[in-house]
């Protein structure tokens, strides 16, 4: 998984009689072996270990651009004796030392440096999120340094790590990102939930600035697609039949997505997860990446402990509640004595976490420079066919 593959538009090399390489003034795309912007993906979907592949993107070397698809272990790699060695945040760390192996070789690499764009989707889009957010963070520097990473020293003297080289990456491209990993399962379980109001009816569980937000975000990604479509009108009715529950027309002739309950319903989106879905009961899903590495698998989310915590002799009258169960979620995430080292792991994941304290001032990291998520509902077999 520690390896890369690196694909070069041929125009920007050339070879001598004895195999030696060499750059070219060649231009495609309006790009040179200079100038060529990086893309730099990454293979971390579902949060496996990621080995380099061909490109996923062609058209970004037809359009001139350096691609490199970079390995990473993450939560199903293993030593020769068993052991797991991708324990987070090995996958990003392994990242970074390919962002770092690319700028160390950039008398035989061509592409600016400078550009380099980390790319992933759904577990990949998490790696990538966090890639983008915490360039030259120094408590990186002893995962890169148990990594290998190139110019990452240790002075035993003064306990410190040092790194020759830039880590960050200019823009980050995120499919679908699990990007805070610490409460996912709790905006999961928000934005999944079946009903608008408790029992009594007193409290509305989907009101408030957030939720504004949320449903003009939706709003305004419909919109720029429907301004590709020659009659918006008509795709709608065929992608979804009836709209008028959730979707109403504004003045401007744009519309508005009104209800987020009738959206999911009205276009079908799946549940494809329980909930919790990201840190469950039975340890069975993403829990394997995180705890040392004599850990098979543990809690991590501390968000779910507290609600577990205070809402514990209330669980314990239901059905088919395991207290044993309860317990060790509770004691992994919160109150255990590994609570604090899996805290630690989660955060340096969590992008979002991690560039809202640097905005505070209270986290030093390089963000950065341009973000892109994608985030999708659903689409027709002919655009994912122009989108492949």
């Amino acid at each position: 998984y520690q390896t890369m593959l690196v694909f070069v538009p041929a125009e920007y090399m050339t070879l001598d009689e004895d195999g030696n390489a060499s750059f070219t003034d060649a231009s495609v795309g309006g790009y040179t072996a200079e100038t060529a912007p990086i893309v730099f993906q990454n293979g971390n979907g579902g949060w496996r270990s990621g080995a380099p592949k061909a490109p996923e993107y062609a058209d970004a070397l037809k359009a001139g651009m350096v691609y490199v698809s970079c390995g990473s272990r993450s939560r199903d790699a293993s030593g020769e004796d068993g052991t797991p060695t991708g324990k987070a945040p090995t996958p990003v760390a392994d990242l970074k030392a390919g962002v770092i192996a690319v700028r160390a070789n950039a008398d035989v690499i061509p592409g600016d440096k400078d550009k380099m764009i980390s790319v992933g989707a759904s577990g990949g889009g998490q790696m990538s999120s966090a890639l983008g957010a915490t360039g030259n963070m120094e408590a990186y520097y002893p995962y890169l340094y148990e990594a290998g990473a190139i110019g990452v020293t240790y002075d035993e003297a003064t306990d410190t790590y040092q790194s020759e080289y830039d880590d960050s990456v200019y823009a980050a491209m995120c499919y679908c990102p699990i990007a805070d990993i610490d409460n996912a399962d709790l905006a999961y379980a928000w934005f999944r939930y079946d009903s608008t109001k408790n029992e009594d009816g007193t409290i509305n569980l989907r009101s408030g600035s957030f939720y504004d937000v949320t449903l003009q975000n939706i709003s305004d990604a419909l919109n720029a697609m429907l301004a590709t479509q020659d009659d918006p009108e008509g795709y709608l009715s065929d992608a979804y039949g009836d709209t008028s529950e959730w979707l109403q027309t504004n003045a401007d002739g744009t519309y508005a997505v009104t209800d987020l309950a009738k959206f999911i319903t009205g276009t079908n989106l799946v549940r494809n997860k329980d909930i919790p879905g990201f840190d469950v009961l039975d340890l069975s899903a993403e829990n394997d990446a995180f705890g040392k590495k004599e850990d098979t698998a543990v809690h991590f989310s501390a968000s779910i402990a507290g609600l577990l915590q205070d809402n514990y002799e209330e669980y314990a009258k239901l059905d088919g509640f395991d207290a044993e169960q309860v317990d060790a979620y509770i004691d992994n995430a919160l109150t255990g004595e590994e609570a604090a080292y899996i805290a630690d792991q989660t955060y340096l994941v969590n992008g979002t976490r991690i560039m809202l304290d640097v905005a505070a001032g209270t986290q030093t990291a390089d963000i950065a420079k341009y973000w892109r998520t994608r985030n999708g509902t659903a689409a027709t077999k002919a655009r994912r066919q122009a989108h492949s």
